[in-house]
């Protein structure tokens, strides 16, 4: 889960926010929102930008009260160093869809996080896949469950960063494979006034033989619109035996809180090379979270 950049409100007089209107300047930001979402062109890049402020501003247009959001990692892959709170649960229901040119890949998943402690978190991640492949044609299947720990051991009090460790194993579910995937990740963040900057770097161990070991790496961004709305954007991608072993991808998109029980989130994204390079030409999130 990701931290949120504070959005502050002025003060009463006895030290609690106040509610506040809409300011002049989300008026402009409205109307040129409005004017963005009707470009010309065609493609699936055009269709992720209108998709992106299209969102952005019937987010904007139906905010009602100004309340701080809390952020996560997702819609995005890169992870950041934040945690729930002590005995707090925040569960993400999430669906994803990948397209390639061969092949289309739609995912329904259950992404759980407990706070043990401040500093502590663990994850069990259970998805389930429907893959239409041009040559194997469609199928379906319970995807890899992971269980992850996270453990924020510096702050950016203590450092110049926050930093944490999420060690993660990955158990195999279907016939592709017969043994576990470990992933070893360093997450990287830091809030410098409103904006929120982090990277992820991780190191992912094959336990198949003639499969090679990557490295992955993120780095991601958000922004407060409002109280209620979270901007975030990354970058990521990944190398095999030190080679680059796929085109960078970007993903756009927000997160919208209607209390601080229920948020809603989505993106989109592709990758920096075309539809022929086989690479996705679309990646696409929504989700529900719930925090308790």
């Amino acid at each position: 889960m990701t931290k949120s950049a504070e959005y502050h409100c002025p003060p009463q007089a006895n030290g609690k926010a106040q509610k506040v209107g809409r300011p002049e300047s989300q008026e402009t930001y409205l109307a040129w929102l409005f004017i963005l979402s009707f470009p010309e062109g065609k493609g699936n890049l055009m269709k992720i930008y209108r998709f992106s402020i299209l969102f952005m501003f019937i987010c904007i247009v139906f905010e009602t009260s100004l309340s701080s959001l809390n952020a996560g990692g997702p819609p995005l892959v890169t992870d950041d160093t934040g945690t729930p709170g002590h005995n707090k649960w925040e569960i993400n229901l999430a669906y994803t869809r990948t397209n390639t040119i061969h092949e289309k890949t739609t995912d329904f998943a259950i992404d759980a996080n407990y706070g043990l402690g401040e500093r502590t978190q663990i994850t069990l991640m259970i998805p389930y896949a429907y893959v239409d492949n041009d040559e194997d044609g469609k199928a379906s299947h319970i995807g890899d469950i992971q269980l992850a720990t996270k453990y924020r051991f510096l702050d950016e009090t203590d450092w110049l960063f926050s930093v944490s460790v999420t060690p993660t194993i990955s158990l195999p579910t279907d016939s592709h494979r017969s043994k576990p995937d470990f992933f070893l990740p360093l997450e990287f963040d830091r809030n410098i006034k409103n904006l929120y900057l982090g990277s992820q770097v991780g190191y992912t161990i094959h336990q198949e033989k003639d499969v090679n070991n990557e490295l992955f790496y993120g780095f991601f961004g958000e922004y407060p619109v409002s109280e209620k709305i979270d901007v975030v954007g990354e970058i990521s991608g990944f190398f095999v035996n030190h080679e680059k072993a796929n085109s960078p991808q970007f993903n756009t998109g927000l997160r919208y809180r209607f209390s601080d029980f229920l948020s809603v989130m989505g993106s989109a994204g592709t990758s920096f090379e075309g539809r022929n390079s086989g690479e996705p030409d679309f990646l696409g999130y929504i989700g529900i979270r719930f925090n308790f």
